[in-house]
């Protein structure tokens, strides 16, 4: 191509730029009603928008009539057009013979951000290939969408066109050599923004854009031809400049930052520009003493790298990892540096550091075991209380420090819950390695990777033999006071002689028979019985020989009475019956067989004794105050039965 094409190229859009601003601008005049006639304002704002639109037309020009690579034509025309001429977004998309035929985003600007490339477009035949690109491509003809908002082709993209403020828009294919090679996509805010005269320009722009495109590629041919002759040092540029380590080229005589890469600017935050304008002593922090020094540790350790801090722009000073060698440029040697930012990673080594001292540390047992329960690490903590040292448990599983006086089906549930990844807390009896049983607390946690899978288990164990003890103890000893407490219960409602109740708790036991008596209106039967001659047994036989008569009358009481009725002992010899139930017939029937098995009975008290007993007999009313006035009944009518004899019932009077 002639050497003024790419001029006469720019001159071309930027006539048909001219055109087309001019055209719209005819438009907007005819649809402007008449009482709307342009103010000086108006008129100013027309004026500037007419020379923004020539300015931007102008730069089309300029654009394809510099030597730039395609790529960048491509994003620089995409810009002006919305930047200069006022479009929402343009972009430019280049047909893919992949399979399924995919439209390849290659430049964009506007409101484009995430959306070109989020569209999965296609040039083939299906629906996502019916977009106004795709089918540019696919028939070579203009595609208009008048209103994006109606365009039943336009469905599946039109919420997210509708969010970026898209009303309308064109696709024109880009043609080189009879084949079309892609399409430029134009979207304005308005719909019905292309008419078939803007149409025909923008096609005419798209013809100019393809023109351009020609040349750069017959540029880049020949570019790679002329590469082929400075394929060496354009690789090390390559490699320098687009590598993504940081790497620095210093001249060694004087400390100068000869180049840098990109990576360097980016990590630094001065300009490539400004970092050639340094020198390394103004990056590292370290004096020239301590450089030394570390260079010396760097031999000593057979290291080919070294540590040293490098401040960045923003003043920051971070830890890097520093490779060096001599390298020859243009005849002159220089140190080829390649940097590693190490900070995070030294960061990492000693949280890990501080994380393995705390494990090592730790006065609780900590076990490391593999997915399969295999033990990986132990802490000394572990070999203290286990006795075993790491070499010896690992590759074992927990398992083998069960102690042999527990069940293998004991902590099964507890295991399989592990497996599930549940965790589990609780408490295990475990064997040491010389042979003692040791209780320990035991919390057992999965770990998980990224994905969730469980890749390690984690145990933590306390010696809780001790507590365990204790707690024996205690349960003893609470055992021992349960038992104590209710001896000391029992005393206190019985009787310690006979067994049978106490004075206290009989009173209390014929409340609530005469509150029960009272609500239910039932009848209750009261008996006072006295041992005969018991002053006399006690002076004969001793008061062994007394106490032992009194445990065989309650004995042989308690055999004749019914179990809902109630005995107690409320003086000496003296004994009270509560007969809940029985009227006074009741009572002086039961009355009478007491007096009649005690009187048979035998009592062996180491000489045979004879023993009679008096007994009243009273029937509580419901006049009663309490259950006093019945026994006091009663009492009077023990007291006549002991005058007409003993041995005998009497009935109150």
């Amino acid at each position: 191509m002639p050497s003024f094409a790419p001029v006469a190229i720019g001159l071309i859009v930027a006539a048909a730029g001219a055109a087309l601003l001019m055209r719209r601008a005819r438009r907007a005049a005819r649809h402007r009603p008449p009482s709307q006639a342009p103010s000086q304002a108006d008129v100013e704002a027309a004026l500037r928008r007419r020379m923004r639109a020539l300015a931007a037309i102008g730069r089309c020009g300029d654009i394809l009539a510099r030597d730039l690579p395609e790529a960048q034509v491509l994003a620089e025309v995409c810009t002006v057009i919305v930047d200069e001429a006022g479009y929402r977004m343009a972009w430019v998309g280049y047909a893919d013979d992949a399979p399924g035929k995919p439209v390849r985003p290659m430049a964009h600007s506007g409101f484009a951000a995430g959306y070109v490339e989020g569209l999965g477009l296609s040039w083939d035949d299906t629906e996502r290939g019916h977009t106004p690109v795709g089918t540019a491509i696919r028939t070579g003809q203009p595609m208009v969408v008048r209103d994006i908002h109606a365009d039943p082709a336009f469905g599946p993209w039109r919420e997210e066109a509708a969010q970026r403020g898209f009303a309308s828009c064109i696709a024109l294919p880009l043609r080189l050599d009879d084949h079309v090679i892609g399409a430029l996509g134009v979207y304005a805010a308005q719909p019905d923004a292309f008419d078939a005269e803007e149409v025909a320009l923008l096609g005419e722009l798209a013809a100019k854009l393809t023109l351009g495109i020609a040349r750069d590629r017959e540029r880049a041919g020949r570019l790679r031809v002329e590469a082929a002759l400075r394929a060496s040092e354009q690789r090390y540029r390559r490699l320098f400049t687009q590598c993504k380590a940081v790497e620095l080229l210093i001249d060694p005589v004087d400390g100068a930052i000869v180049d840098a890469n990109q990576a360097a600017a980016d990590f630094y935050g001065w300009p490539v520009e400004a970092l050639k304008a340094r020198r390394i002593s103004d990056i590292n922090c370290l004096t020239p003493d301590q450089i030394a020094a570390e260079m010396a540790r760097a031999r000593a350790e057979s290291r080919s790298h070294f540590l040293f801090r490098h401040r960045l722009a923003g003043g920051e000073v971070r830890d890097v990892e520093v490779h060096s060698g001599p390298i020859e440029v243009d005849d002159r040697t220089l140190l080829y540096s390649i940097v590693h930012d190490i900070t995070d990673r030294r960061r990492a080594e000693r949280e890990l550091r501080t994380f393995s001292s705390a494990i090592a540390q730790s006065t609780a047992a900590v076990i490391i075991a593999d997915a399969d329960a295999r033990i990986e690490y132990v802490n000394p903590a572990f070999e203290r209380l286990s006795g075993h040292t790491l070499a010896e448990v690992k590759g074992r599983t927990p398992a083998a420090f069960r102690s042999p006086n527990v069940s293998r089906d004991t902590y099964q549930p507890h295991i399989a819950a592990v497996r599930r990844g549940e965790g589990w807390r609780g408490e295990m009896l475990q064997r040491t390695k010389h042979g003692f049983d040791v209780w320990v607390s035991v919390a057992v946690s999965p770990v998980r990777d990224a994905d969730g899978a469980i890749t390690h288990f984690v145990a933590l164990e306390e010696d809780i033999s001790r507590r365990k003890q204790t707690e024996r103890d205690l349960a003893g000893m609470a055992a021992a006071l349960e038992r104590s407490n209710r001896e000391l219960e029992r005393l206190a409602m019985m009787d310690a002689l006979t067994g049978i109740a106490n004075r206290r708790h009989f009173f209390a036991m014929a409340e609530r028979e005469v509150a029960l008596a009272r609500r239910h209106q039932r009848p209750l039967g009261v008996l006072m019985l006295d041992i005969d001659h018991f002053k006399e047994i006690n002076d004969h036989h001793g008061h062994a020989a007394g106490d032992e008569v009194l445990k065989q009358v309650a004995r042989v009481a308690l055999s004749v009475l019914r179990a809902t009725d109630h005995i107690g002992r409320i003086g000496g010899e003296e004994f009270a019956v509560l007969l809940p139930d029985s009227d006074m017939d009741g009572a002086v029937a039961t009355a009478e067989r007491l007096r009649e098995a005690i009187e048979g009975a035998a009592l062996s008290i180491g000489a045979d004794v004879h023993c009679t007993v008096s007994v009243g007999v009273a029937e509580w009313a419901p006049r009663d105050a309490s259950i006093e006035a019945a026994l006091n009944r009663a009492d009077a009518a023990l007291y006549r039965a002991k005058r007409e004899g003993r041995n005998r019932m009497r009935c109150e009077a």
